[in-house]
Parts: C-alpha cells; sequence; structure tokens
C-alpha cells in the first residue's frame, strides 16, 4: 500500500493526523546495509503520479509496482551512491509546471528516505490531500513552492500550514 511503500502509517496518509513516520519502517530503513541479490539492484517502478502542476489528488491507499528495472552493483553505485535499493523508486510526472527540469510523462527516481525539508531541491510532496512533485526554497520563514516552467507563479507553505505539508521524496 501506499503507506508502507512510503514508509508512513496509514491512518496519517489518509487523514493527515498523528504521527507521521511508521517507526518500525523507519528504523529498518535506515539500519539495512546496500546488499543486491545475486548482484541485482531492483527498483521498483511505481503506480504513482505526481503533478508539475496543480497537484494530483490522492485517492487511494494502494500503490502497485507496475515493474521494475535492475542495475548491476556498479551502475547502481554510479546512479544511487550508496543508498539502499528499498529506498529508491520511479514514479511518473504529470502536468508541465516543471517543464525545462521534469516534462510531463518524465518517469523520475525519487528517494523515499527523505522525508524532510533539508535544502533547497526539487521534492516530491504533500500538500493538503495533493501530489506534487516542485522546487522548494526556504525563504525567511515559508517555503516557496516554485515551478521551473517561468508561466507559473511560484507559492507558499505558511508557517501555519506545516500540519498539511509532508515531504515523501
Amino acid at each position: 500500500d501506499i503507506a508502507s511503500v512510503l514508509g508512513v502509517r496509514p491512518e496519517w496518509l489518509s487523514t493527515g493526523a498523528g504521527e507521521m513516520l511508521a517507526d518500525s519502517i523507519q528504523i529498518t530503513q535506515m539500519q539495512t546495509p546496500v546488499t543486491p541479490q545475486n548482484g541485482i539492484y531492483r527498483v521498483d517502478v511505481l503506480d504513482v503520479k505526481a503533478s508539475a502542476g496543480p497537484g494530483a489528488l490522492i485517492t487511494n491507499d494502494f500503490i502497485e509496482t507496475i515493474r521494475a528495472i535492475e542495475y548491476t552493483s556498479e551502475q547502481a553505485r554510479s546512479l544511487f551512491g550508496n543508498r539502499p535499493a528499498h529506498h529508491i523508486k520511479v514514479i511518473t510526472v504529470t502536468g508541465d509546471s516543471m517543464d525545462t527540469t521534469i516534462s510531463p510523462g518524465d518517469e523520475i527516481f525519487v528517494d523515499i528516505s527523505s522525508t524532510h525539508f533539508d535544502s533547497d531541491g526539487v521534492y516530491v510532496f504533500v500538500f493538503g490531500k495533493t501530489l506534487h512533485v516542485k522546487r522548494l526554497q526556504m525563504q525567511r520563514d515559508r517555503l516557496a513552492v516554485i515551478s521551473d516552467n517561468p508561466i507559473y507563479e511560484k507559492w507558499y507553505v505558511e508557517p501555519g500550514d506545516e500540519d498539511q505539508f509532508y515531504v515523501m521524496a
């Protein structure tokens, strides 16, 4: 289901209430070394669409793995460093607000162990009940949500909105 793939509690995903992270998942993921099976590093391609636009409504709690991409250990190390395979997923981007960086229909690699904003960059996040892929930048006491396509205006996650904002990757 979506919650287990993202390492969050199902109750939090559907209602936004309570603790976000599933403690057992968080601890397991952080302590698992990179050990590809039989020299193969497998990355799941998920049936998830993150919007580079107004936001993709989260409509169900189940995420299906469509297929997987397999890499040799050397290829994986070059692409993903020492990140464990279960941290790396592939999702599809819809919308054109990130055009020039990410085009509509692109499949992108995401690191689902990144669950908080720590520096300027492109993130997958939930705001309210919609899933986005956007550039985030801290500006004074609020977080700017920036589209790389210049026809879209930036918007902000204000300090009072923090309970509706969750970084997913």
